[in-house]
Formats: C-alpha cells, structure tokens, sequence
C-alpha cells in the first residue's frame, strides 16, 4: 500500500515537471554540451579539434584533455548554468503545491505529510538524476571515442552531481516552503549559494596558504640560482676584458672598441642582476604567512565545516579521473615552464584534499538539517 502510493505520487509529480518546456530544454543543452566536447580529442601528445592537430606538442595532453572535461564541462556547464537552471525548474515544487491548493487533493488520502513532503522533494531530485544520467553516458561514449580512454568510473559523476544539487535544493525547499514564493526561493537560494562558495573558496585558499608561500619561496630561490649563473657568467666576461685591457698585453686600439661597449653592457647587465637578485633573496626570506591568516584557518575552517562542501563534492569525480598514482607521474613528467601554465599547481591541489566523510558527511547533516526544518513547517502548516 505505502509503496503503491509513493510510486504513483512520484509518477504524477514526475509528470508535471516533464510536461515542461524547461526539461526538455536543459535535456537538449546537455546533448549539445557533449557534443561540443567531443570536437577535441587526443592524438599521442597533441590535442585535436575535429580532425585538425593544434601544432604544439603537449606532454601531458591526456591530462590536459581530462583536465578540459573536468574544470571546463564539469565544473562550468554541468554544476553551474545546468544547475541553475534546474533550480529554475524545480523551485516551484512547493510553492505551486502549497499556493495552488493541489496540496488538499492530497491530504484528504490516508498519506503521512511526511511522507508526501520527502516524496515531492525526490521528484527534484529524479529530474536532475535524468538529466545528469543522459549527460554522462554521453561523456562516457565521447572519451571513449576522441581519447580512447574508457572510464567506467565516470558514472559516479550521477549520484555526486545529484547529492550537490540537493545541498542547494534542500535551501530552495526550505525558502519555497516558509515563503510559498517561487522567485523568493530561486534568488534566496542563489544568495546563500554565493555566501556557501566563498565560505569554500576561503578555506580552500587558507587551507593552501603554506603551500602557496612556500612554492613562491621556491621560484624566487630557483631564479636567485639563474641569476648567480649569470652574474658569474658577466664577471668573468669583465675580468678577461679587464686582463686584457692592460699595458703590454699587445691589444690594438682597434680591438678595444667593441670590447669597451660589451664591457659597459656587462657592467649594466651586472648592475641589474644583483638588484634583482637581492630582491629576490629578501623575498624568499619574508615570503610566509601572515598571523592573520593563521588566526583564520582554525575559524573559517569551523565554520566551514558546519556548512556544504559543494566543489570538494563535484571535486570527488577527479579522484576517478586523477588518481593520486597518476597525478604524480604526470607531475613529474611535466616540464618546469609549465608552471605559467597553472598545470603545477592545479595538481598539487588536487592531492591536497580532504576526507571524504568530512566532505559529505557534514554537508548531508547541513542538508538533513534543513530538511527537518522544512518538513517541519510544511506538517504544521494549515491548508
């Protein structure tokens, strides 16, 4: 009896999000997003654009390829614009349900609120679920055919997605419940998921904050050694021109003249190269932490953790796609002018995460939270 109910109010609500145009709109963008990404593909060490080879070898270009699918589609289209837009689709669940009365229908059948308030909430879910299942099997078929790289791991991205889009829609239930406002819901949603992403980004940035001093520290440190090459390299340039320069070495005054302007661009070069390099030192010296961030870590990090992690959330599909095995062979095998390029460092933070019960074990009791909250008003409200 309970089953039969809950499958058929699932089925009716199902219903009428697919009878929106907004479903099948998003359903097609993300058909047209896979698309777009299978344009690029990986030939040996070089990325590819239909059939065409960008002239520049890459030695990492499987990285750099998986790299694209992860930050670019993943992280941009898929938990970005296509979550704003479900957002958009499923905001009215509980506003049209309370303010259009369709709520008495139900209350007069022998259904629990409860029940019947968890049951609307999983339609929201079921429909990103579908759309996020379509988006991957295509992204599967796709790198399996531009990169030759079958990962069945991928799949996981259909419950990680699902659980960060119910962080948020567990704020849009709570706001859609207490103001039985549509638009009041979607943009307080949007809000407190602008606080929740800086609340992230900070701990993230203190989280690295040793490491990014101290890898700042290092690159001022490896060019002081270039440096002290070069400054080597223009003192013996000036004391063989010196030597050379001295009565009864036989120099003709001829030879004396191009010798006398590389001396004074030695000397200037020298000049410079010693101001840089004493700037640099000063540098690799001071450049710590400041106390204030510090101060901060323990306190962000409190705080933070009281709160959805919603990008370590989606960062859990890199541990399939980078394994930590694979991201330090690719590190090491990267060339050390890659490091203008953000590759280093964007792999060095992809190693330094952490737990996965901290990730969503906290962020599932913040959602737990609200959710009781909301059921709450929803049982004791008069309709």
């Amino acid at each position: 009896m309970i089953a039969t109910q809950t499958r058929a109010l699932l089925i009716d609500a199902y219903r009428d999000l697919n009878s929106r145009k907004l479903f099948w709109i998003i359903l097609i963008l993300n058909v047209l997003v896979v698309a777009g990404f299978a344009a690029l593909g990986v030939k040996a060490n070089r990325i590819t654009i239909f059939t065409w080879e960008i002239p520049h070898d890459i030695p990492v270009a499987m990285f750099v390829y998986k790299w694209i699918f992860s930050f670019v589609v993943v992280g941009q289209w898929l938990t970005w614009m296509a979550t704003i837009l479900a957002l958009i689709s499923t905001a009215s669940i509980f506003p049209d349900f309370l303010a259009g009365g369709a709520v008495d229908l139900y209350l007069c059948k022998p259904i629990s609120r409860v029940r019947l308030f968890l049951t609307k909430y999983l339609t929201g879910l079921l429909f990103v679920a579908l759309q996020v299942t379509v988006f991957t099997t295509g992204s599967f078929f796709v790198l399996g055919w531009r990169a030759r790289v079958w990962e069945p791991g991928l799949f996981i991205a259909i419950p990680v997605v699902v659980l960060f889009f119910s962080y948020l829609f567990s704020i849009c239930v709570l706001f859609g419940v207490w103001t039985r406002s549509t638009l009041a819901s979607f943009f307080l949603t949007l809000v407190v998921w602008g606080l929740i992403f800086g609340l992230n980004a900070a701990d993230r940035f203190l989280q690295q904050a040793d490491e990014i001093y101290a890898d700042n520290a290092a690159r001022a440190q490896q060019r002081i050694s270039e440096i002290d090459k070069t400054i080597a390299q223009a003192q013996v340039r000036l004391d063989r021109a010196a030597a050379a320069t001295r009565p009864g070495t036989g120099t003709s005054l001829t030879a004396k003249v191009p010798a006398t302007q590389q001396v004074v661009a030695d000397a200037g070069m020298l000049r410079r190269m010693q101001f840089d390099r004493a700037r640099l030192a000063r540098t690799a010296d001071q450049d710590r932490p400041p106390q204030w961030v510090k101060t901060a870590q323990p306190i962000i990090f409190g705080i933070n953790t009281a709160v959805p992690k919603t990008q370590d959330t989606v960062g859990l599909l890199d541990r399939v796609l980078f394994d930590d095995a694979a991201l330090k062979a690719t590190l090491s095998a990267m060339p050390e002018d890659y490091r203008t390029h953000g590759w280093r460092e964007h792999i060095q933070r992809m190693l330094n995460v952490r737990s996965i019960p901290w990730i969503i074990g906290s962020s599932v009791a913040f959602e737990a939270l609200l959710l009781a909250l909301a059921a709450r008003r929803f049982c004791r409200g008069d309709y």
